[in-house]
């Protein structure tokens, strides 16, 4: 994680992508985790609610932590079978909540 910072103060950095960031070195991480390497990190205090907005719920987090690779190799199918088309593939996938 600390590649990305290379010379640049933390603040430039947009938090929601900080936690997406901590997100993919500790895919485990619980939001008190999460909040504590950004601060201790950057410097950045960031709120629970920020971190379930960008990452889901920690409780759902758990459930799916031993089948993310799988989930997000399914995604990458999905986003290719509706031919790469953010718009398409969200409204296609809105159609099951």
């Amino acid at each position: 994680m600390s590649s990305t910072k290379s010379g640049l103060n933390a603040n430039f950095f947009n938090k929601s992508e900080l936690i997406r960031e901590v997100a993919r070195a500790v895919p485990g991480a619980t939001n008190k985790q999460v909040k504590k390497i950004i601060r201790d990190q950057y410097g950045i205090e960031v709120a629970s609610n920020l971190i379930i907005a960008v990452l889901g719920r920690e409780r759902t987090r758990k459930l799916l932590a031993p089948v993310r690779a799988k989930l997000i190799q399914m995604g990458l199918e999905w986003f290719e079978l509706c031919g790469r088309d953010r718009g398409y593939c969200s409204e296609l996938l809105s159609t099951f909540s």
